[in-house]
């Protein structure tokens, strides 16, 4: 799925965001084109929710596995 991915180089949070520098702390992330040079909105916002919910508890439980979290399942697993 979409996670909201950029190039922290191209659109530093301050700027493309609208955010303070120290923002890009939360907002890091990883991919496989970018490498560290990227921000992640999606795995963000799982960071700053309260709780994150799913359409059923089964699908909670995937989207903790590497395969079905994409990226993610380290802080969902987090949230759980």
């Amino acid at each position: 799925g979409y996670q909201g991915k950029y190039r922290k180089s191209r659109y530093p949070c301050d700027l493309f965001l609208g955010l303070p520098r120290e923002a890009e702390r939360v907002l890091q992330g990883e991919d496989i084109n970018y490498r560290s040079d990227c921000i992640n909105l999606l795995g963000a916002g799982i960071q700053l929710a309260d709780r994150v919910l799913t359409v059923s508890p089964n699908y909670a439980l995937e989207m903790q596995t590497p395969d079905g979290g994409h990226g993610l399942h380290r802080v969902l697993r987090e949230k759980a």
